[in-house]
Protein backbone atom coordinates (compact mmCIF):
# COMPACT_ATOMS: atom_id res chain seq x y z
CA UNK A 1 0.00 0.00 0.00
CA UNK A 2 1.46 3.33 -1.00
CA UNK A 3 1.08 6.34 1.24
CA UNK A 4 0.69 9.73 -0.39
CA UNK A 5 2.52 12.63 1.16
CA UNK A 6 1.63 16.28 1.22
CA UNK A 7 5.01 17.96 1.28
CA UNK A 8 4.72 21.67 1.89
CA UNK A 9 1.25 21.51 3.41
CA UNK A 10 1.15 23.34 6.74
CA UNK A 11 -1.84 23.05 9.08
CA UNK A 12 -2.53 24.99 12.29
CA UNK A 13 -4.08 22.96 15.14
CA UNK A 14 -5.82 24.75 17.99
CA UNK A 15 -7.31 22.41 20.61
CA UNK A 16 -9.39 23.62 23.53
CA UNK A 17 -6.89 23.64 26.42
CA UNK A 18 -8.01 20.60 28.39
CA UNK A 19 -6.54 17.11 28.05
CA UNK A 20 -9.82 15.52 26.97
CA UNK A 21 -9.92 17.93 24.01
CA UNK A 22 -6.20 18.04 23.26
CA UNK A 23 -5.52 14.31 23.04
CA UNK A 24 -8.07 13.51 20.27
CA UNK A 25 -6.79 16.46 18.22
CA UNK A 26 -3.22 15.27 18.71
CA UNK A 27 -4.22 11.82 17.47
CA UNK A 28 -5.44 13.46 14.26
CA UNK A 29 -2.24 15.50 14.15
CA UNK A 30 -0.21 12.29 14.40
CA UNK A 31 -1.97 10.82 11.35
CA UNK A 32 -1.27 13.94 9.31
CA UNK A 33 2.37 14.02 10.40
CA UNK A 34 2.77 10.46 9.15
CA UNK A 35 1.48 11.65 5.76
CA UNK A 36 4.16 14.34 5.57
CA UNK A 37 2.28 17.48 6.57
CA UNK A 38 3.88 20.20 8.67
CA UNK A 39 1.96 21.09 11.78
CA UNK A 40 1.85 24.03 14.15
CA UNK A 41 0.10 23.32 17.43
CA UNK A 42 -1.18 26.01 19.77
CA UNK A 43 -0.95 25.07 23.44
CA UNK A 44 -0.71 26.68 26.82
CA UNK A 45 2.45 25.99 28.85
CA UNK A 46 0.47 23.77 31.25
CA UNK A 47 -0.50 21.46 28.38
CA UNK A 48 2.93 21.18 26.79
CA UNK A 49 3.64 17.80 28.49
CA UNK A 50 0.73 16.29 26.53
CA UNK A 51 2.73 16.89 23.33
CA UNK A 52 5.89 15.12 24.52
CA UNK A 53 5.05 11.72 22.91
CA UNK A 54 4.27 13.38 19.57
CA UNK A 55 7.37 15.56 19.66
CA UNK A 56 9.63 12.62 20.40
CA UNK A 57 8.27 10.50 17.52
CA UNK A 58 8.00 13.28 14.89
CA UNK A 59 10.41 16.06 15.92
CA UNK A 60 11.07 17.34 12.40
CA UNK A 61 7.44 17.39 11.29
CA UNK A 62 6.26 19.87 13.88
CA UNK A 63 6.84 23.21 12.24
CA UNK A 64 6.53 24.92 15.57
CA UNK A 65 4.69 25.09 18.82
CA UNK A 66 3.07 28.35 19.75
CA UNK A 67 2.67 28.81 23.48
CA UNK A 68 -0.49 30.70 24.28
CA UNK A 69 -1.09 32.68 27.41
CA UNK A 70 -3.35 30.71 29.71
CA UNK A 71 -6.86 32.01 30.21
CA UNK A 72 -7.38 33.86 33.48
CA UNK A 73 -8.77 31.79 36.34
CA UNK A 74 -12.48 32.50 36.60
CA UNK A 75 -14.45 31.56 39.71
CA UNK A 76 -18.07 30.88 38.85
CA UNK A 77 -20.41 27.92 38.18
CA UNK A 78 -19.06 25.41 35.60
CA UNK A 79 -21.23 26.42 32.63
CA UNK A 80 -20.57 30.13 33.14
CA UNK A 81 -16.86 29.32 33.57
CA UNK A 82 -16.80 27.49 30.24
CA UNK A 83 -18.48 30.40 28.44
CA UNK A 84 -16.14 32.88 30.17
CA UNK A 85 -13.09 30.80 29.23
CA UNK A 86 -14.16 30.67 25.59
CA UNK A 87 -14.67 34.44 25.52
CA UNK A 88 -11.32 34.97 27.25
CA UNK A 89 -9.54 32.74 24.73
CA UNK A 90 -10.99 34.78 21.89
CA UNK A 91 -10.08 38.09 23.51
CA UNK A 92 -6.55 36.95 24.36
CA UNK A 93 -5.69 34.84 21.35
CA UNK A 94 -7.49 36.31 18.34
CA UNK A 95 -5.25 39.38 17.93
CA UNK A 96 -2.09 37.37 18.67
CA UNK A 97 -3.03 34.65 16.18
CA UNK A 98 -3.91 37.17 13.50
CA UNK A 99 -0.54 38.87 13.92
CA UNK A 100 1.35 35.54 14.10
CA UNK A 101 -0.39 34.22 11.00
CA UNK A 102 0.33 37.35 8.99
CA UNK A 103 4.01 37.29 10.03
CA UNK A 104 4.63 33.78 8.64
CA UNK A 105 6.50 33.44 5.36
CA UNK A 106 4.62 30.16 4.76
CA UNK A 107 1.44 30.48 6.80
CA UNK A 108 -0.80 27.50 7.46
CA UNK A 109 -3.19 26.54 4.67
CA UNK A 110 -5.97 25.68 7.13
CA UNK A 111 -6.98 25.87 10.77
CA UNK A 112 -8.21 22.78 12.61
CA UNK A 113 -9.78 23.87 15.87
CA UNK A 114 -11.91 22.52 18.63
CA UNK A 115 -15.68 22.75 18.43
CA UNK A 116 -15.63 25.00 21.52
CA UNK A 117 -13.45 27.52 19.68
CA UNK A 118 -16.07 28.48 17.11
CA UNK A 119 -14.67 32.02 17.00
CA UNK A 120 -11.76 30.61 14.98
CA UNK A 121 -14.21 30.42 12.07
CA UNK A 122 -14.12 34.24 11.93
CA UNK A 123 -10.33 34.20 12.22
CA UNK A 124 -10.04 31.73 9.33
CA UNK A 125 -12.43 33.82 7.25
CA UNK A 126 -10.41 36.97 7.91
CA UNK A 127 -7.24 35.11 6.93
CA UNK A 128 -8.81 33.54 3.85
CA UNK A 129 -8.16 29.93 4.88
CA UNK A 130 -10.56 27.07 5.60
CA UNK A 131 -11.36 26.10 9.16
CA UNK A 132 -12.11 22.52 10.07
CA UNK A 133 -13.95 21.87 13.30
CA UNK A 134 -12.89 18.92 15.38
Amino acid sequence: MSMTTATGVHILFYPYPTSDHIIPLLNLTQRLLIRGLSVTVLVTPDNLPLLEPYLSTNPSSFKQLVLLAPNPVISCPPLKRLVSNIRASCDLHYPMLLQWFQSQSSPPMAIVSDILLAWTCHLASELGVPRVER
